[in-house]
């Protein structure tokens, strides 16, 4: 009796003990730590046994899911080469002991993506490169840092096509980096773009502020980027800017022209002033005391004296007397001048001297720094796409050059017929018409002959998402048998962009109440019928762009009374 009773308990208690030594306790306080392309999962385990060991799967939205097994102790690990950045992948760790697994914890798992349009609750990210920041004495910001996709880029997978040019491809391509600037003390922001191997900009800033911070985040090839502090001004170099060249270059290469003119017309004063002679004030004779000593000079006599040959050594020629001057003559040094005509040229070349310099004189310009344009921005009304800016404080005649160019690309591209304008806004219709894409445009102010500002971008723009639709114009027709509701059809671009577009007609009562009924575009007439007699009735019309979820505002109220 007791045999039969016993056995099935003691069958029981076995399987409950295998089913006991099968269950394994999983993971507790999983974590993830993702940026710069390293990922790093951690987790907790309390009772280690032998043969214990966890398994890391990783889900692939777009690819295969991997893997990953690690042995006890450790209670951490890193795969920061098995994630490409523009997938979206799951994330779950498992405790494993022989055939036995644990249930995967988190129990949802840990979604997470580099992309920052995916549905991941958890967005990595990567740290932006150093920053340098120098506050300028011309009242700019100069900031300047490494491209990110040069410290990043070798991490980030390549598609097998382009794997044989992988080197090329990373030395020839580098993503636009698209990035916000803002000033920490104002709350200002700007928006820049970068495709060159350094990014480097300038922010208009106030020079007297005693510290100056910037917040810089941005997006590379749909990759978040952020940078891990606030950047603050360093102290300008000795080094002379620019600009400081320029002063130099107006201001004392001037001074020291004229500094030489005026050595060299003092080296001819002295040179005309100097005296005659350049013997002592001893030994210098006076014109006076030379004619007495010519005057009273004794005749010398040459006794004659017999030749002593009867053959004279020299024939007997005549020669012509010679003619006695009463003028007595003075013999002076080559290159000195006399008295009196010493003084007149010694003036004259003191006058050639001070017209020259007058000719040589030397304008001094300073050149101007122009501020750019401000509240750079498009205003798009019915998919005409105008940029309009407002001109800096300095302005007089000042000129403005206009570049646009799509979002991703990198080359900026002149408007045509917006180069050189005197006028505050540029028609851009034409190069933005794709409302499938994004755009930027900027513009600078230009003072001839050199003179010229940074270039002030414009926000991001869609004609898609950022024009305004107008809304539709009501022509009204009162008959004996109501109110005949004719609309406008809408301009030429917004039925050329929308095949599907509706208009909803308000009807209102005196007493406030509006009915509404919907018209297809573009319908001749809407008439409205059973009202009431001699009463006063006013309407009002809306455009609705169906595939877009997208309307326009209310017209204008119109009011008419019934017959």
């Amino acid at each position: 009796m007791s045999r039969g009773i016993f056995n099935p308990v003691f069958i029981l208690l076995l399987v409950g003990i295998q089913l006991l030594a099968a269950h394994v306790d999983p993971p507790t306080s999983v974590t993830l730590d993702c940026h710069n392309l390293v990922h790093v999962v951690k987790w907790s385990y309390t009772e280690f046994s032998p043969g214990l060991q966890f398994e890391i799967y990783i889900g692939s939205l777009h690819g295969a899911a991997k893997l990953n097994l690690v042995d006890s102790p450790n209670l951490q690990t890193n795969f920061s080469l098995d994630t490409d950045p523009a997938d979206t992948y799951t994330l779950e760790v498992s405790a494993v002991i022989g055939p036995n697994k644990s249930d995967e914890a988190p129990p949802k798992g840990i979604q997470f993506s580099y992309n920052k349009n995916s549905p991941a609750s958890k967005k990595c990210f990567m740290d932006l490169p150093a920053v340098n920041v120098t506050v300028m004495p011309d009242g700019f910001a100069r900031f300047s840092f490494m491209h990110p996709w040069l410290l990043y880029g070798d991490k980030i997978p390549v598609p097998k096509s382009t794997k044989k040019k992988r080197h090329n491809a990373r030395s020839e391509v580098i993503p636009e980096f698209s990035y916000e600037v803002v000033v920490v003390s104002k709350g200002t922001s700007k928006t820049f773009d970068c495709n060159e191997r350094e990014c480097e900009d300038e922010l208009l800033v106030d020079p007297k502020e005693e510290k100056l911070c910037l917040k810089i985040s941005g997006d590379m090839a749909r990759m978040a980027v952020r940078g891990t502090q606030e950047y603050c001004a360093m102290p300008a170099t000795a080094l002379p800017a620019e600009d400081d060249y320029m002063y130099v270059i107006y201001i004392v290469v001037p001074l020291v022209v004229l500094i030489a003119l005026a050595f060299i017309l003092f080296l001819v004063y002295k040179k005309v002033t100097r005296p005659s002679s350049s013997l002592p004030a001893a030994m210098t004779f006076k014109d006076h005391l030379w004619r007495t000593v010519v005057r009273d000079r004794d005749q010398v006599s040459v006794p004659e004296v017999e030749p002593a040959s009867p053959t004279p050594l020299l024939q007997s020629t005549e020669f012509p007397p010679a003619t006695s001057s009463t003028e007595y003559e003075v013999r002076e040094r080559i290159g000195v001048l006399t008295d009196c005509n010493g003084s007149i040229n010694t003036m004259n070349r003191l006058l050639l001297g001070a017209v020259l310099l007058e000719n040589l004189s030397v304008t001094v310009q300073v050149p101007v720094m122009l501020a750019p344009p401000t509240k750079v921005r498009f205003n798009s009304l019915d998919y005409k796409n105008i940029l309009v800016w407002t001109p800096p404080t300095n302005s007089t005649t000042l000129q403005y050059y206009v570049q646009w160019k799509i979002y991703g690309e990198p080359q900026w591209l002149d408007v045509k017929g917006c180069q050189g304008i005197q006028r505050h806004h540029c028609d851009l219709s034409a190069v933005t018409s794709d409302t499938r894409e994004w755009y930027y445009a900027r513009v600078h102010a230009s003072s001839l002959p050199a003179s010229k500002s940074n270039w002030a971008l414009s926000p991001r723009f869609s004609p898609r998402w950022d024009t305004v639709i107008s809304p539709p114009v009501l022509r009204l027709n009162v008959t004996e048998e109501g109110i005949v509701v004719r609309v406008k059809p809408p301009k030429p671009n917004v039925r050329k962009m929308h095949s599907s577009l509706q208009y909803k007609i308000y009807l209102i009562h005196t007493s406030g109440e509006e009915e509404v009924y919907k018209l297809d575009c573009c319908s001749n007439k809407l008439p409205l019928k059973e009202l009431n007699q001699k009463a006063v009735y006013c309407l009002q019309a809306q455009t609705i762009i169906l595939l877009q979820a997208k309307s326009s505002a209310r017209g204008s109220l119109k009011c008419v009374s019934t017959l």
